[in-house]
């Protein structure tokens, strides 16, 4: 409790009655507006301009790219997503610990909860995304694993996969009718259905890889919020990519260690 109050005295002391103050030393020289004289843009920023803040040196750290050290936020490519260090910064600059709450109304790939977690400090997020929702809630799962028990699991799958029933697809999306060679999709619904018979977590931890492929087997490519086709695109088989992101396992884990 203590501890708790000097917290808040400190922080009342460093930022005053701006809250913002707080999370950044450096000054930020001001820059002639780009805006019209009078516009609806420059009133807005003339009425927040004592809670924006810009601060350059975080570009390099702030997307997705910057997790090129974090391989287990990598696992599924997610373009819209925090850095780790960016996070991390910020849990240091407000000096948070397991006394306090973490809250990320934009929570995507789940990073700002990721980061807390490990380093001990409780977190909530929320994303109206469902793919989104189940990377977020399923990364930590894989923490859980023994070693090669994954690897274990997939190798008793892959005799399943030509049994299995083609598990139901959305041919009512115009682009699932042209972003996958026939051979594939089929191999692809088969490998789906069974992966949704296995017991929880192996099921979602390998819906999660299952979900990370889909890009590479197919002719699509994410650009920003769209997805372009390219019928010259070369696609990987489904169980060759399956194959490499379980081989990728081990050293995901690693790097959690290390962080």
């Amino acid at each position: 409790m203590d501890m708790n109050l000097r917290k808040i005295a400190m922080q009342k002391e460093l930022t005053g009655n701006n809250p913002q103050q707080m999370l950044f030393a450096e000054e930020i020289a001001p820059t002639k507006t780009l805006y019209p004289s009078d516009s609806k843009r420059e009133k807005l920023e003339d009425k927040f301009k004592n809670l924006i803040h810009e601060e350059l040196k975080l570009g390099s750290v702030v997307s997705y790219v910057g997790n090129k050290n974090v391989p287990f936020l990598r696992i599924y490519r997610y373009k819209e997503a925090f850095a780790f260090d960016f996070v991390m910064d910020f849990l240091r600059r407000f000096e948070a610990d397991s006394d306090d709450y973490v809250f990320d109304p934009f929570s995507g790939l789940g990073t700002t909860m990721y980061t807390s977690m490990i380093c001990g400090i409780p977190s909530v997020g929320i994303d109206k995304l469902p793919i989104a929702h189940f990377i977020s809630k399923t990364l930590p799962l894989l923490l859980l694993l023994k070693e090669n028990e994954l690897k274990e699991i997939w190798a008793s799958l892959i005799p399943q996969i030509q049994k299995s029933e083609p598990a139901d697809v959305a041919l009512d999306v115009p682009i699932m009718k042209v972003a996958f060679e026939e051979e594939t999709l089929l191999t692809l619904r088969k490998l789906k259905s069974a992966i949704d018979d296995l017991s929880h977590p192996y099921r979602d931890i390998l819906l999660l890889l299952f979900f990370s492929i889909l890009e590479e087997c197919s002719f699509t490519s994410k650009d920003g919020q769209f997805l372009r086709l390219n019928r010259d695109k070369k696609t990987s088989s489904p169980i060759d990519a399956m194959n490499r992101k379980i081989a990728q396992l081990p050293g995901f884990q690693e790097s959690v260690q290390r962080v």
